[in-house]
């Protein structure tokens, strides 16, 4: 799962994995998160990291219901990343 923001990147992304022998995940690109005003919550806007939500008791569950829940997914909707090297080539 990754943001919208990436989808032109997508493609170029792919043949640089075919090139280097590896498979592709399977991406799903969600709407950005946004805060109460509205701005995409990103490291160039000063946006809260996970250190600061850590700080603030944030566990990893709470981080990635609400990362499924912007995305309309559930914990079943979720696949495995394949790592490996694609045998194939």
């Amino acid at each position: 799962m990754r943001g919208a923001d990436l989808l032109k990147s997508t493609a170029r992304q792919i043949l640089l994995n075919r090139a280097l022998g590896y498979t592709n995940p399977a991406w799903f690109h969600c709407e950005l998160f946004r805060d109460e005003h509205c701005q995409r919550l990103a490291k160039c806007h000063d946006a809260l990291s996970l250190r600061t939500l850590r700080k603030r008791g944030v566990t990893p569950q709470q981080v990635l219901q609400s990362a499924l829940t912007n995305a309309s997914l559930t914990t079943a909707d979720l696949a495995k990343p394949s790592p490996t090297k694609d045998s194939s080539s």
